[in-house]
């Protein structure tokens, strides 16, 4: 036997909606939380941004090589001396033979420009030895005696932390 059932808008069961207003606004906090979370875990910062948190020393391993390698593409274009010296530095940290030698030569080459001494407050990127270098390049425009010492204690930590091209930098500059 057939049944016939009536057909129409008001006679169909309603079934409760999926997305409601509450579970939207859950869904909208829930986005923004790991939005936020997402970008504190990987900030991308400008270069004196980046630059401040390479120095205060918080970033170890992938995070740290990652800003380094932002440093360098950042400064490629930078006109201000003290990025360059930035980009320079962070291609001495992450044995950028290639960026260092380009950083270099548009820093001057074997005299190269230096930054105010305001401006070299931070260029250790948060690394002694990186800190050193820079000591070190600063003082052969003015105190060979010095360049000495300081490339010295670049070739110590440079062993000490397996940063081969800062040591092959000191080798060079040593018998100068």
């Amino acid at each position: 036997m057939i049944v016939a059932t009536e057909s129409g808008p008001g006679s169909a069961a309603r079934r409760p909606a999926v997305l409601t207003g509450p579970l939207l606004l859950f869904l909208l906090a829930v986005g923004t939380a790991v939005g936020l979370a997402v970008r504190s875990r990987y900030p991308s910062p400008d270069l004196p941004g980046t630059v401040r948190l390479l120095a205060d020393g918080d970033l170890d391993g992938a995070e740290r090589a990652r800003q380094l390698a932002r440093v360098v593409a950042l400064a490629a274009g930078a006109e201000a001396t003290a990025d360059r010296w930035a980009g320079l530095l962070a291609a001495i940290a992450l044995g950028d033979r290639e960026a260092h030698a380009k950083f270099r030569s548009d820093l001057g080459g074997d005299r190269p420009q230096l930054p105010e001494p305001a401006a070299r407050e931070l260029l250790h990127l948060g690394d002694p030895m990186l800190g050193n270098v820079l000591a070190a390049m600063v003082a052969e425009a003015t105190d060979p005696a010095l360049a000495r010492q300081k490339w010295s204690q670049v070739a110590a930590q440079a062993r000490l932390t397996a940063h081969a091209f800062a040591r092959e930098l000191a080798a060079a500059a040593l018998p100068r």
